[in-house]
């Protein structure tokens, strides 16, 4: 039974004075690390975790709806949402990237 209080002799923990311990006391965290969500985002990129990259990004919904709206000279004059309206993995990928370059201050 993971996360089931115990003694420390092992056993359940039926009253008394026992002091108690966890069986996984080193277990890893319930939620997934930055650098894993990330990942995930990055191999599997869709609308909605670009539009939440943005609001991270840029800290609040008018500032990421302008940028995401305004065309851009790196993505050939298009606008980031349109790029992500195609549905296209790839475009939606290279709108991700460009988030995280920013939100990471990598401007080269």
């Amino acid at each position: 039974m993971p996360n089931c209080p115990t003694s420390v002799d092992g056993r359940l923990r039926g009253g008394g004075g026992s002091i108690l311990v966890y069986d996984e006391v080193m277990a890893s965290p319930p939620y997934p690390s930055e650098a894993e969500e990330l990942s995930a985002d990055l191999a599997h990129p869709s609308a909605n975790s670009v539009w939440s990259r943005a609001l991270e990004t840029f800290g609040d919904e008018t500032k990421a709806r302008h940028w995401m709206s305004t065309p851009r000279d790196i993505f050939e004059g298009r606008s980031p949402q349109e790029l992500v309206n195609t549905g296209d993995p790839a475009e939606q990928r290279r709108v991700l990237t460009v988030l995280i370059r920013i939100d990471y201050g990598v401007f080269s």
